[in-house]
């Protein structure tokens, strides 16, 4: 069945598409305790979750791989006594945990029923564990695939589906035609031979497709026009990834009042971005991560309030201030904000302006960019109006120890971001011992700021040496770090060198 027909999982983003069941660990974790008593009265050995669920990913990669089970050094017996719940939910969880790179063409679903008469009957029992139908069709083997499709729809029974869709054809069209009303994610390849087929579904039926990932091969304006009119006419849209080379004009235009979600990697004109965005009036979570210059003259600054938006990401293309894209709108639930510019950034100010006027308090910070300085940084992070943060993000240029000493505490008024409780630092060209030292200021009994860190991710910047990078001799820093994290702590660091 090799280039015919796959169902992958969506790894990218498991947690947004609505399509796969999703079952929290510590909720499996509390059904295998009580589980998992019935299994040690039955013989010498238990399964905690973690075990169950590697022994399923063992099996089915030994299956992807085409390796018999006979030659995979597990026991099943203690899996098979687990309650047929439990058993779905292990099979759900490996499905996700294993690598789409590891599969054979053959479908994990499939390869679970392979294992055992058990087994396959609780995989048959499954709608959702066949509710994902990725399309890599072939016209040579129309016969075949048209059949193995019919089974997918068929063993879906009535679980909302996702649809991954590489490629198009009319026959596609004719298979899912009955099944678009319960379609409820799609990702979806185009370019200008196969838009027009792909534009010929009628999902105008697909009344519960709340979320769209949209890829497009070429720049042809014809494409991101009819790709533009088909996302205006879904009824349900609520989340949208656009992937384009060139600026989705006809898109721009829309008015997507229902949308809550939008992650746009495409160039966008800063004044164009700003109106489409202030049409966005139930939006939630906003990533446009290539504004660059206006297309036309700015107008005078009218500013728009975005109710809900919690999340906003803003990464320049171009030469521009992200600073004044602030200044057009009020956010009175943002939470987290990323900025990434392509020039210095001026006019700390707008950041108290936008906070004083949203009355938000903003959690996250996230600055990225190589043209960020350690004074910019610092006006950042010492700025009244976002001491509430409780997680922060810096790449820069390069980060200093001034940047470091700043946010070591001292146990005085004049420390900064008291509520931190995670810390991100790339890039880092400091003092050996510098870093360490604050966050061992921030940790522990010896804590010496309100709150204290429980998650740091350091990156060290490498140093040049007569036109070569070297490792950086951070010996005291790393020494503080294992010791850190052997109390607890859940720290992390390496080389951008051994990235």
């Amino acid at each position: 069945m090799r280039g015919c027909f796959q169902n992958l999982l969506p790894l990218t983003r498991p947690s947004q598409n609505g399509t796969v069941v999703q079952t929290e660990s510590t909720l499996i974790d509390a059904q295998l305790d009580r589980a998992t008593e019935l299994v040690e009265g039955r013989g010498d050995r238990g399964f905690s979750i973690p075990t169950a669920a590697n022994i399923t990913t063992q099996f089915l990669r030994a299956l992807s791989f085409g390796d018999a089970v006979k030659d995979v050094n597990i026991e099943l017996t203690g899996v098979n006594l687990l309650p047929l719940e439990i058993l779905g939910d292990i099979f759900l969880q490996a499905l996700r945990s294993a690598d789409s790179s590891e599969r054979d063409s053959c479908s994990a679903p499939m390869n679970l029923s392979q294992v055992c008469r058990h087994w396959r009957w609780v995989a048959l029992s499954m709608p959702t564990l066949w509710s994902s139908l990725s399309f890599s069709f072939h016209p040579r083997r129309l016969k075949t695939w048209k059949k193995l499709v019919h089974l997918w729809i068929e063993r879906s029974g009535e679980a909302p589906l996702s649809l991954f869709l590489s490629h198009h054809h009319h026959v596609i069209t004719q298979i899912l035609a009955p099944c678009l009303p319960r379609l409820s994610y799609m990702s979806v390849y185009l370019s200008l031979d196969t838009i027009y087929e792909f534009l010929s579904t009628p999902f105008t039926n697909a009344i519960s497709l709340t979320a769209v990932d949209i890829v497009h091969h070429d720049s042809v304006r014809e494409t991101l026009d009819r790709t533009s009119k088909f996302v205006s006419s879904l009824p349900a849209l609520r989340r949208l990834t656009w992937h384009s080379a060139s600026s989705p004009t006809a898109f721009l235009g829309l008015s997507l009042p229902s949308l809550t979600q939008l992650t746009l990697h495409a160039p966008v004109p800063f004044d164009l971005s700003c109106a489409f965005l202030s049409k966005c009036s139930s939006a939630v979570h906003i990533e446009l991560h290539r504004i660059q210059g206006p297309s036309q003259l700015m107008a005078p600054v009218k500013r728009t309030i975005l109710p809900s938006l919690e999340f906003l990401l803003i990464h320049a293309l171009g030469d521009i201030n992200l600073l004044a894209f602030l200044d057009r709108f009020t956010f009175p639930s943002l939470q987290t904000l990323s900025i990434r510019p392509r020039s210095a950034l001026s006019n700390h100010q707008s950041i108290d302006n936008l906070v004083e006027r949203s009355s938000c308090e903003i959690k996250t910070l996230c600055l990225l960019g190589p043209l960020l300085e350690a004074h910019s940084v610092i006006n950042y992070i010492t700025r009244l109006s976002l001491q509430s943060l409780t997680e922060l993000h810096i790449t820069a240029s390069r980060i200093l120890d001034p940047v470091i000493k700043t946010l070591t505490c001292h146990n005085s008024s004049l420390d900064v971001l008291p509520n931190l409780i995670k810390l991100v630092l790339g890039w880092c060209a400091t003092t050996d011992g510098v870093i360490s030292e604050m966050v061992a200021s921030r940790w522990g009994q010896s804590s010496a700021a309100a709150a204290c860190l429980v998650s740091v991710n350091i990156e060290f910047w490498p140093f040049e040496l007569l036109g070569s990078y070297y490792e950086p001799g951070h010996d005291q820093d790393v020494l503080a770090f294992e010791s850190f994290r052997e109390h607890g702590m859940a720290i992390s660091w390496r080389s951008s060198l051994s990235m």
